[in-house]
């Protein structure tokens, strides 16, 4: 598990750097995310702070070798009569919440144009603010929240379960997405080092959303005035890398960065390369028929073909390759589509979607009662209804997943692969390390890099 709070210094020049056995080795690009508290960004020719978002392109972003995917802004001040065009950032799309009606507030979401936003949400009422994307290609939903002190309680949990539907509306129709929960959320009530609440009346809808994602806190260092305001909330805590919190004459709150293992803007995580259906990749050989395939290789004349290829020993070797692969051909069936794959599990988790759609609507339908009639007889009925619903997915996703264990264990012998794989993928704690630092400080995401520090610490 990667380091929950650091010291983190952000975002690496990607430039050589001497290593200690004398050879050298490029920083890696590795994507930050980028979360401020602007307390106002406002582009107006009468405000005082147009000069923030020229700072933020010159420094935070052309100064980085690698662009933040993501640029989260609390406070944002923005007002309807200022257009998306002024507030536009140089390869970025801009998504926004404005307070409708008092002075301040908001939320701004810059995303990188290489990251191709497929859904968007937003709240707003007269105190929270919350914009949302929702990035396919790498099915991640990213999601900026503003919730001033003493925020309105009916408001803040109709912001939560606003965006509680979206999360379960993506993750009916694909797997569940790597969610990013981030902005100023004003809770000095809650000590996220040591998990102490000072009120938990008041953090109850929050601690509830949190619980129900899986979500991981991941900033554990003060950001204004000696309280941990500004969060960082994911469900894949292991691509944190490292986490850096420092002042910005850009606000009294500090500027929080997320450097994740990876390049974000580099991963396309759903898209595969093409393999050729006539090659040795395309084939699925935990079903291939071993023995036939063993009576046929038996059969072939190999000094024939030596002798047909003219003793060249380059063309024998692309004959041989082509005999092997052809006989494997003839008796191993094709490998599934990730199309067929997917269809093939919701062929099978039919009566799982159909609940979750159906716990969906009755959602949807208990909140409209909620605004329009809040005393109605049915919303405790309705309640009731989804508290059952939700006890039959989990009690369907459960034995799904022992129908999968029961499979390993009867695959241990004759594929032990399988069962290790499966293991694997069930493991707490994931012994992935996305990067580390040598005896300079500087980031080393190498393998062979990386093991010989472990080995020298250890």
């Amino acid at each position: 598990m990667p380091p929950r709070n650091s010291s983190c210094s952000g975002t690496a020049p990607a430039h050589p750097i001497p290593v200690h056995d004398g050879t050298t080795v490029v920083q890696p690009e590795l994507s930050t995310i980028v979360l401020l508290n602007g307390q106002s960004v406002s582009p107006a020719a009468t405000s005082s702070s147009r000069w923030k978002l020229p700072y933020i392109q010159e420094t935070i972003i052309e100064g980085s070798s690698c662009p933040p995917p993501f640029i989260a802004i609390t406070e944002s001040w923005l007002k309807s009569y200022i257009s998306d065009a002024q507030v536009q950032i140089k390869d970025y799309q801009s998504f926004r919440s404005d307070r409708p009606e008092r002075v301040g507030g908001g939320c701004l979401l810059y995303v990188h144009d290489q990251l191709v936003v497929t859904e968007t949400d937003h709240y707003e009422d007269r105190s929270n603010n919350m914009v949302m994307c929702y990035v396919k290609s790498c099915n991640t939903l990213f999601a900026t929240v503003y919730r001033p002190p003493g925020a309105d309680t009916s408001g803040w949990k109709n912001l939560l379960d606003r965006l509680q539907a979206k999360i379960d509306a993506i993750s009916e129709n694909t797997t569940v997405p790597d969610i990013y929960v981030v902005g100023d959320f004003n809770y000095p009530e809650i000590d996220w080092e040591h998990g102490g609440l000072r009120s938990e009346a008041r953090c109850y809808d929050f601690i509830e959303f949190i619980d129900r994602n899986f979500l991981t806190q991941v900033v554990n260092q003060s950001t204004r005035e000696g309280s941990t305001l500004d969060l960082v909330l994911t469900n894949v805590p292991r691509y944190v890398a490292e986490v850096k919190v420092n002042p910005t004459s850009l606000s009294d709150h500090s500027l929080v960065e997320i450097q994740l293992g990876f390049n974000m803007t580099g991963r396309k995580k759903n898209e595969t390369s093409k393999i050729d259906p006539n090659s040795f990749r395309a084939v699925d050989y935990h079903k291939a028929d071993f023995v036939a395939i063993s009576d046929c290789l038996q059969k072939v004349d190999w000094l024939k073909l030596w002798e047909l290829c003219d003793e060249d020993l380059n063309a024998f070797l692309e004959l041989f390759k082509l005999t092997v692969l052809q006989i494997t051909l003839e008796f191993s069936p094709k490998k599934e589509s990730a199309a067929e794959i997917t269809s093939r599990k919701r062929r099978g988790n039919k009566h799982i979607y159909v609940m979750k759609r159906r716990r969906r609507k009755m959602n949807a339908r208990i909140r409209a009662l909620q605004e329009m009639n809040p005393s109605s007889s049915l919303i405790p009925k309705l309640k009731t209804e989804v508290s059952l619903l939700c006890y039959s997915i989990q009690e369907g996703t459960l034995e799904k997943l022992n129908k999968k264990e029961l499979r390993a264990v009867d695959a241990i012998k004759k594929n032990p692969k399988y069962f290790f794989s499966y293991a694997k993928r069930l493991q707490k704690t994931r012994s992935t390390i996305p990067v580390l630092r040598d005896e300079t400080g500087a980031l080393v995401d190498d393998p062979s890099i990386k093991a010989e520090l472990l080995q020298k610490q250890y």
